[in-house]
């Protein structure tokens, strides 16, 4: 929302449907690394996929908090 860029939720996998031009505007966008935006939402599919431990909570906590500070 912060950036005006829509990724639709995926009804099968209930992921965010994104693709390179979403990474490359959002990275753009917020001028952050877009390996850093493509890691927030790695580990986001992760908890989504599978059963999250604790460890995989506290990874994406931890991304998303990095790419928050770092975004302009």
């Amino acid at each position: 929302e912060r950036y005006g860029l829509v990724a639709p939720m995926d009804p099968e996998t209930a992921l965010p449907r994104t693709d390179e031009v979403f990474f490359q505007k959002l990275a753009a966008l917020s001028l952050v690394p877009e390996q850093e935006a493509r890691r927030v939402f790695g580990l986001h599919a992760n908890t989504v996929q599978y059963e999250p431990t604790e460890e995989m909570a506290v990874d994406l906590y931890l991304a998303m908090e990095a790419f928050l500070k770092a975004a302009k």
